[in-house]
């Protein structure tokens, strides 16, 4: 096993690639008794199209087929029901789908090794039939149509079909009903061949365990499926404009106060994975001191009355772009906006404002050494991102300097914004 020191945080990372191309991160807690564990894939909403395994032309599937194909999971008529087994021995359960990855999941504090085998096996050895393909269907779109009438999950879904062209992104997650509708086994069984595949699994375990011993029972449980490790994955890559594909539209739902979102587009492929990074926090150190709690914009805003609480920011790694979203309530969205353009093109940080940001997001990170989801949710998404988990994301921060990030901000454009606004049905 490699050890991975992470440093700052009293932690260390036990890492191991298996024969079947299954990666392994443990992380030790000695001051909890419980234990957390997530097997996921990088396949996601977002994948949709791909060389299927033993094929060699690419395949185009059904928006919301990862989302799919995690409820078809659970779909085991050859062994007990996950949710069943979990809560029989006292654990919780869970999986989830989103744009970056797809996680099984399970935490407890006793039966840890009858979990862990369960949960290899049952993510694995899936029973997946036209008949529960079938069955499913009805269960997604009453799903999906309830989310259509939540106007955040609206906002959201349309403010990234409207920023983006051609990247699948722009999708829902679970997809569109006519997509779910049209969904066939065949579909599902590639991407479950291709995908769920150990070289493109990863299990990340964290608390109160041995890492030499759980290391171990993953390797004989591996061992005895005898799954070779396959090619590469082929996914079809996309030539995304830098303009966003609609710059505004106005939608009415059921709302008291009209909701507003603007998705700022910016482009980042000149830089290289080294600078993204670093661009990715003075971003949010960037938005934070101009739009967040204790702005001044925020301040004057609510003083003025135009917004009825403060602005809620979010940023996305979208293949070369920075997706941020910024959403408020607000009666008087034209005053809202246009001042809000204005800031945007004259966002400032100060030096104090950086050594500010870098102190709250070091003791962010210090803070999350003590919980075992926050870091293995971590550990998760570094690895999705990057193929790849550091251990000096603490030193990166500190070195963070306004030299560095004024030659950055000049660089990037920040005018390509896609503006939604959601009013009532009586206004």
């Amino acid at each position: 096993m490699n050890k991975i020191i992470l440093k700052g945080l009293d932690l260390t990372c036990y890492q191991e690639v298996l024969k079947n191309g299954l990666s392994v991160f443990i992380v030790p807690f000695d001051k909890v008794n419980g234990k957390y564990v997530t097997l996921s894939t990088p396949f996601n909403s977002t994948v949709l199209e791909f060389v299927p395994k033993g094929k060699t032309k690419y395949r185009k599937v059904h928006a919301g087929i990862a989302h799919f194909l995690e409820h078809q999971m659970f779909s085991q008529v050859h062994r007990e029901n996950p949710m069943q087994f979990y809560s029989e021995h006292s654990c919780d359960c869970n999986a989830s789908t989103s744009k970056k990855k797809t996680s099984y999941l399970f935490s407890g504090t006793n039966y840890f090794e009858e979990g862990l085998e369960f949960l290899l096996d049952y993510v694995q050895d899936p029973a997946i039939t036209e008949e529960t393909v079938q069955k499913e269907k009805g269960i997604i779109t009453e799903e999906l149509k309830m989310y259509q009438d939540r106007p955040d999950s609206v906002l959201y879904d349309r403010i990234c079909f409207n920023a983006f062209h051609v990247l699948p992104f722009r999708y829902p997650v679970g997809g569109r009903v006519e997509d779910v509708e049209n969904t066939t086994h065949d579909e599902i069984m590639d991407c479950y061949h291709t995908f769920y595949h150990p070289r493109n699994l990863f299990l990340v375990i964290t608390g109160n365990v041995n890492p030499e011993e759980v290391m171990e029972l993953v390797r004989q449980n591996q061992e005895k499926k005898h799954l070779e490790e396959e090619p590469e994955v082929k996914i079809k890559k996309y030539k995304e404009p830098v303009t966003v594909y609609k710059e505004y539209e106005k939608m009415t739902m059921n709302v008291q106060i009209p909701k507003v979102c603007v998705g700022i587009k910016i482009d980042v492929s000149s830089f290289s994975k080294e600078e993204i990074d670093k661009i990715s926090n003075y971003l949010n150190f960037t938005f934070w001191c101009n739009f967040g709690a204790t702005s001044d914009f925020k301040e004057e805003m609510l003083e003025k009355g135009i917004l009825t609480r403060g602005i809620n920011y979010s940023k996305e790694r979208v293949e070369n772009f920075f997706f941020v979203q910024c959403v408020v309530e607000t009666p008087r969205y034209e005053e809202f906006l246009d001042a809000f353009q204005k800031k945007l093109q004259t966002m400032t940080l100060t030096e104090e404002e950086l050594k500010r940001m870098k102190r709250v997001l070091i003791s962010d990170w210090i803070f999350s050494s003590d919980d075992i989801y926050a870091i293995n949710e971590q550990i998760s998404m570094e690895y999705c991102m990057n193929q790849e988990v550091r251990g000096d994301q603490i030193d990166q921060i500190r070195a963070l300097n306004l030299q560095e990030y004024t030659e950055f901000m000049k660089k990037l454009n920040f005018k390509h914004c896609s503006i939604l606004v959601i009013e009532g049905k009586g206004n």
